[in-house]
């Protein structure tokens, strides 16, 4: 009886590890086909043109097409976060058709994907180089550049005691532009381009 009892056990958490293991590959598979897609669109204002982006360590706002399954919407404006349930959601938004505003810190209006539950943090990073520095390396923001950044790197921490493991996730956005490029006409590539 003891050893039934026993293998019952060993059963049980070889299923809730294979479970948990799931939802996280299924995360992760979320969240690569969403950055990957990401859009840059120019942001034209006072001083040089700039992406329209947004990342901190805790946050991540971007424009990328609807999944697959939503198409032929138009783009939509994505944010990913840590609620404050412990889950991590992917928020959308249709910018062309919605009135609320994408930039506003609250997400009232916006269409909530739960990703992930019983996440005790989130800290996003971006590779690239920026300024002040100029070098190519990881930073904890990017915005306000005049491209996407090369890579981003999400890290998700589990309250102790949580067997789950989350291995880094790191996405190179298939489209990255230089929206301060000046086309030299002979050449056709960028001239002063910082």
């Amino acid at each position: 009886l003891a050893t039934m009892t026993s293998g019952r056990d060993v059963e049980r958490r070889a299923l809730a590890t294979a479970t948990a293991a799931e939802t996280i590959a299924a995360a992760q598979d979320v969240l690569r086909d969403r950055i990957e897609a990401m859009v840059a669109e120019a942001v034209f204002g006072p001083g040089q043109p700039t992406v329209d982006a947004y990342g901190e360590a805790a946050r991540l706002d971007f424009t990328a097409p609807p999944a697959q399954a939503l198409r032929p919407l138009p783009p939509q404006r994505f944010r990913l976060q840590l609620a404050r349930n412990g889950e991590l959601v992917l928020y959308s938004i249709d910018t062309q058709t919605t009135i609320t505003d994408p930039e506003a810190p609250a997400v009232a209006g916006w269409t909530r994907q739960p990703l992930l539950a019983g996440v005790a943090g989130l800290d996003i990073a971006y590779y690239g180089v920026a300024p002040p520095d100029g070098q190519r390396r990881w930073r904890s923001r990017w915005y306000n550049r005049p491209g996407l950044p090369e890579l981003v790197r999400i890290r998700l921490a589990f309250p102790a005691g949580d067997r789950r493991v989350w291995p880094d996730l790191i996405i190179r956005p298939a489209a990255t532009i230089n929206s301060a490029c000046l086309i030299e006409r002979t050449t056709g590539r960028c001239r002063g381009a910082v």
